[in-house]
């Protein structure tokens, strides 16, 4: 199992986050993971471990937020968290709120990686 990599995500209440392209790397080598076919979730909880209050996948939820491969052979996905999403997060509208969130990959032979966690910061928009 590979390391995860701990991150520092946020946006403000009254905004989108994204759209961030990312882009996969392999250790060894530094070449461009090829993550074609591979399916996405972002999850954002209230803390590690706890039912997510925000799940985002490869197919556009409701409001529009999605996280989904963009050009798999050059190891690229995008992320794009719409402000109703953000919004409705857990917090009230004048507090900093601290989350957690992990970044679920599944590769074509099924296999799930969490690559990528961490704090997922909502601060209150202006």
């Amino acid at each position: 199992m590979a390391q995860n990599l701990v991150l520092s995500l946020g946006a403000q209440r009254n905004e989108d986050y994204g759209v961030e392209t990312w882009k996969l790397k392999d250790k060894q080598s530094g070449d461009a993971l090829d993550i074609t076919g591979w399916t996405f979730e972002l999850h954002i909880a209230t803390a590690p471990g706890a039912i997510p209050s925000l799940i985002v996948n490869s197919t556009a939820n409701a409001n529009g937020s999605y996280v989904a491969v963009s050009e798999g052979a050059n190891g690229c996905f995008d992320i794009f968290i719409e402000a109703a999403d953000i919004a409705a997060l857990p917090g009230r509208d004048i507090d900093i709120c601290n989350l957690a969130y992990n970044l679920l990959m599944t590769d074509t032979l099924g296999n799930q990686h969490a690559y990528v966690v961490g704090p997922f910061i909502v601060s209150p928009g202006v």
